[in-house]
Formats: C-alpha cells, structure tokens, sequence
C-alpha cells in the first residue's frame, strides 16, 4: 500500500505523467492525502499583532498564571535592569522566550520569509542571522560554581572561564622573549638582529616527541609582566602567526611574491570572526551565509606609486604642472614613513591652495571653457596606484585559504550560563569540512577517527603576559595536505616597542613568511624588519 509520501514523490515532476496512462494517473492522483493544516507552506502574511497575541496565548498554555506567579513577577520587575549573570529573572518572561521560539520555529517550518529587496534570502536562513540565538548548549558547563559573589564585583575570566588555560610551563608554549631592563629598551629596538624566527616558532614538539605546526598563534609579553602602562618605561613584544592553504603548483610563486614584502600590509586574507553561530555549528554548511565570495582568497595588495622623497625644500608634487614626478630610489627604510607622512602632509596643503585658487577664479562668475580644468587637475593630485596580484606561472592569480577562524561567544550579554567570554580559534570550514575530525565536548581538541589527538587550541597566562595557540599535528597535516594537494604557508608579524608616553615613539617591526610542502620540506624566508617612528 502507497504511503502519503511516496504517493506526493510520484506526482513530483513529470516522470508519473509520461509513464503512466491517463486513468492510471487519475488513479494515483486520487490516492494523494492532503498534508494537514499545520504542516502546509502558508502564503498569508503574518503581522506583528497577531505574533504578540498568539505568544501571550502560549505563555498561558505554558501555565503562567496571575495566581502563580504574578507576585514574583512584580517584585522582579521592581529590581530590574541588571544585565550581571545568574540574575533573577521573571517567570513570564522566561515564558515569553519559549512561546517566541516556538513561534520562529513554526514559521520557519510553514512560511517563506517576507523579502524587502531581492537581495533578502527567500528561505530562511537560520537563527543566527535573525539574532535569536540567547545561549550555545554546546559549549562545555562553565567552570563557576553558584556562591554570594556580589553582582557588581567582575569574575576574573581565568578563574571562570569555559576552557581553563594550560600550564604555562607546557612544551608546546611559545618560548618568552627575552626582553631589556628600563635602560636597554632603546639599544633592544634598534638591534635588528634576535628577533623571532618562524623558522624556530612555527613547529613544536611536546613531550611525547610529536611534532606541531602552528597554525595559528598570538603572543603578547612585557618584561614586568604588568601590562601596557605608560608611567613605566619598559619593553613590549608581541607577535602573530597566521596561515595559509596553497596549491601546490603555486607555492613557488607565492613566497617568491611574498619576499621582501611586509605581512603587516595584510596582503594576505583573514579567516572569518564567527559571532553569532554556536560552536556545534562547525563546521558550517555550505552556503552564501558562510562561505566567502569566490576570489576573496587571492593575494593582492594595493601599491602606491612612491612620491619624490627629497629634502624638505625639493619641489611638491603638482606645483608646475600638477603630473605626477617619476619614481625616484626610496629612503632607508628607517626614515620611509615619516617622509611619506610628510609627502601626504604637504600633498594635502598644495590641494587646498589651488582650491583656493580655483575659487577666486570663480569669484566674478563662472570661467571660459577652453580654461575651466582646474578641477580635473587639482583632483589629479593624487596618489597613484594600483591593486597587485600575486600570480602563477600560468598568470593565474594565487589562492591563499586561511587555515583558521574565530568563535566567540559573549559572557556579558543576556547569556546568564556564562561568566566569561568564551573565544576559540578553530580550523576553517574549508580544512575542518574534510579533516574527518571529531571536537572534544568538553575542550577546544580535535580527535582522529582512531582516538588520536590531532588539533588543539591552547591559551596560556604566564608571569610576563598571554598567548594562544592553534597547533595540528604535523603527521596529520602533511597526509592532509597530500590528499588536497595543498601546500602551507605560514606567516608572522610582530612588533618591539616601548611603553612609554614619550613622543616622537620608536618601534621595530618584523615579518617573515615560510613554506611547507606535503612532504615536510621547510622554506623559510628573510625576516622583513623596519625600525618605525611616529611623527607626532
């Protein structure tokens, strides 16, 4: 005997109609079972009033009563406006809460979404992109016990965090710097030699003798361990790591490209900052909701056509004939910034006198045709520029997939489950999709299907400052690689810097880009390295 469903599948489409004959077909048409009312796609359109009316229905089928609860609603309601976690809260409005995502839940199910532009989503596109997610069940139980904490004083976020920071002593944290006394800052800034190596800080090995390649990593130390205060003059060094997922054919390319040039330009992409999905939804559906717009994962960075950096009494840009001066060779790269402020400074006021100038030849009314572009060339002095792709052999551009993204989840807002925010950094969607990994329910780790621990996000609170870290095993990530035919590039910014008040500030700043092929083969490149100083 037919069911409903499979009766509905052979009257979907025209393969029932060309197969069968005409009293047949009226036969099986016959046989269809209407879908009830509950569970058809309704067309009417759904007004507020009506949503408000039917929530207050289903609050009282929920069992709000006056009798019940009207008292503590009412004294709740009088010392209300705390948004601190493990707040009271009213009974009728935790019921309002349950009936609104019921009610979601039933016009997600029977009703298109009502569409201003084209550009809105016809079917609906979850609870994330409507704001409705209040809590993430899939986070671990936070590690705070109920107790008569005063409200107004903050939990420290090590203390109460989700997932408790490792040992600082742990084999797989990044090494400390080594960082000067008061007295030593300046000679440690101006030193270009013993600066972080990513040859040295993008592989681990823990104490089981297995190797990790970072893939992420963010590392912040002072030397007193305090923190950034400007009564004090000591040292800051801080440092990046990011990576990325290459083919193999352009690996070559790429970091021929990257050579000699400054990560801290972003030329390369980022890996997205999730906010509002829950961490079980990674990794995430395929979709426009998700996944990136398609050459959004090309290098390129945009390249100014470099000004005249003479000396202070050299001619402006535009001041004979407004073009733009061929290139001439650039200053150290030690005084590069503050002469390009200067350019930009005085570019700027050059602009502003011919504006003025344009206006006065304006004053008795408008000018003759054959004189009338002055507009045109004081809106030419401009910088010149260009966007610069990294490209193949073949002329292709190159695709660089980012190795890492971001979950965050906040524990200010109205998620009272919480006492602190929870921020993990992952595997993207496209490494995570087909890396045939399981996550720990209770840690930021990922598991094999053998059992093996293969990824792991780690953060440290040491005596000098913070890290964090995403590190994969180095035997799983090389088959991965293999597989996808993938290589990996990995790439480090950073800064040295003093904490001080003084201006003009100095600081130095590094970067370094390296590659990994599927076979293991490391290719370091030169550490890029700038001394920088601001000009006010």
């Amino acid at each position: 005997m037919s069911t409903p469903a499979a009766v509905e599948q052979l009257l979907t489409g025209r393969k029932a109609r060309d197969v069968l004959d005409a009293d047949q077909y009226a036969l099986l048409r016959a046989c269809r079972v209407p879908s009830p009312d509950d569970e058809r796609l309704a067309a009417a359109h759904v007004d507020a009033e009506w949503a408000a009316r039917w929530i207050l229905a289903r609050v009282a089928d929920l069992g709000w009563t006056p009798e019940l609860f009207a008292e503590f609603d009412n004294m709740r309601s009088r010392h209300s406006g705390s948004r601190q976690s493990h707040k009271g809260e009213r009974i009728g409005k935790k019921y309002q809460w349950m009936a609104l995502h019921e009610l979601v839940e039933q016009l997600a199910n029977h009703r298109h979404p009502h569409r201003q532009t084209e550009h809105d989503a016809a079917e609906y596109p979850g609870a994330a992109q409507l704001s409705l997610l209040d809590i993430d069940p899939s986070l671990p139980p936070a590690r705070h016990p109920f107790s008569d904490t005063d409200d107004d004083n903050s939990p420290d976020e090590a203390d109460h965090a989700t997932f408790p920071t490792a040992d600082p002593a742990h084999p797989l944290a990044p090494p400390v710097p080594d960082l000067p006394d008061d007295e030593g800052v300046d000679e440690w800034i101006n030193r270009p030699d013993n600066l972080p190596d990513l040859g040295e800080l993008g592989i681990r090995t823990d104490s089981q003798d297995r190797q990790w390649i970072v893939l992420y990593e963010q590392a912040m130390d002072d030397h007193d361990g305090r923190g950034w205060n400007v009564t004090r003059g000591q040292a800051e060094q801080w440092h990046r790591i990011h990576s990325w997922l290459v083919p193999a054919p352009q690996l070559t390319s790429l970091l021929t490209w990257l050579e000699g040039r400054s990560l801290t330009n972003r030329l390369m992409p980022e890996g997205a900052d999730r906010h509002s999905l829950l961490l079980a939804d990674f990794p995430t559906v395929p979709g426009p909701w998700t996944d990136p717009e398609p050459g959004s994962w090309h290098v390129s960075t945009f390249q100014y056509d470099e000004p005249d950096h003479g000396e202070d009494d050299s001619p402006v840009p535009g001041d004979d004939d407004l073009s733009t001066p061929e290139p001439t060779p650039r200053p150290p790269a030690s005084e590069e910034s503050v002469a390009i402020a200067i350019w930009r400074e005085r570019r700027e006021k050059r602009r502003e006198e011919l504006l003025l100038e344009l206006a006065d030849q304006w004053a008795d009314g408008p000018m003759e045709d054959d004189e009338d572009d002055w507009l045109e060339r004081t809106l030419a002095v401009q910088p010149q520029g260009q966007m610069v792709f990294a490209t193949d052999p073949d002329g292709e551009p190159v695709t660089a997939i980012p190795t890492d993204q971001t979950y965050n989840w906040s524990g200010q807002s109205l998620d009272c489950s919480l006492d602190a925010s929870v921020s993990v950094t992952l595997l993207s969607d496209p490494l995570l999709r087909n890396s045939r990994l399981r996550r720990d329910p209770d840690r930021p780790f990922w598991y094999d299907t053998d059992g093996q621990l293969q990824v792991q996000y780690l953060t440290w609170d040491r005596p000098s400052g913070r890290a964090y870290s995403l590190l994969a095993s180095r035997e799983w990530l090389e088959h991965h690689l293999e597989r996808s035919g993938h290589c990996l590039v990995q790439g480090m910014i950073g800064e040295r810097q003093p904490v001080t008040a003084e201006h003009p500030r100095v600081w130095r700043e590094f970067s370094q880009s390296a590659g990994r092929t599927a076979q293991g083969q490391g290719e370091p490149g030169t550490i890029v390295t700038e001394i920088k100083k601001s000009i006010r």
